[in-house]
């Protein structure tokens, strides 16, 4: 369903995944006391997607620059694979 959908509005932690896998404009709600969903989006710079306390008229209407969002997910890539080399020899 996300794949093929305009915008998703989501409090699932693998909700927000698969929308950044294909892209897709979304929005993410708190889930109980879980922090994961915030830490996702901070990592990958669309905190201000996070509807914590928000209304849709706080929020930017803009679509996700995904640029920047790969350029994120490759340095975080970079970091990890640079640890494990180093845990590993």
């Amino acid at each position: 369903m996300i794949k093929y959908s305009e915008c998703v509005f989501t409090d699932s932690f693998h909700g927000i995944c698969v929308s950044i896998q294909y892209k897709k404009n979304f929005y993410a709600y708190p889930r109980k006391k879980e922090k994961k969903v915030f830490d996702l989006c901070q990592m990958v710079g669309t905190s201000e997607r996070y509807m914590i306390n928000k209304s849709f008229e706080d929020v930017s209407q803009d679509t996700i620059d995904y640029e920047k969002v790969d350029q994120l997910l490759d340095d975080w890539r970079k970091t990890s694979i640079d640890w494990l080399k180093d845990a590993l020899s």
